[in-house]
């Protein structure tokens, strides 16, 4: 499951990860809900379970995704860079 690009994600607004599997044939079908999501740095970029990103800090992370069918699993890494565009600071109570 090839990553696309780079997630920006600006202050604390959330943006959502979709998650698209293809099968042989080509056809392609959202598995956002069935895929489980880790940020590697959850102080510059938190995940939720169901794929919201939301921005802590301003930096660099990697969002790990891992979706699994019919006892294959397949792993993508979603580099995310963190702009804080409100100045120094960090958001709190995510």
């Amino acid at each position: 499951m090839p990553a696309r690009g780079t997630l920006v994600v600006v202050d604390t607004d959330p943006r959502q990860v979709v998650v698209v599997a293809v099968n042989r044939k080509g056809d392609e079908k959202n598995v956002t809900a069935l895929s489980s999501f880790r940020s590697s740095d959850p102080d510059v970029v938190a995940v939720s379970a169901n794929g919201s990103a939301m921005g802590k800090t301003a930096g660099y992370a990697n969002i790990t995704v891992s979706y699994t069918e019919e006892k294959i699993t397949k792993t993508a890494i979603v580099p995310v860079t963190v702009v804080w565009s409100r100045g120094e600071g960090r958001a709190i109570n995510w």
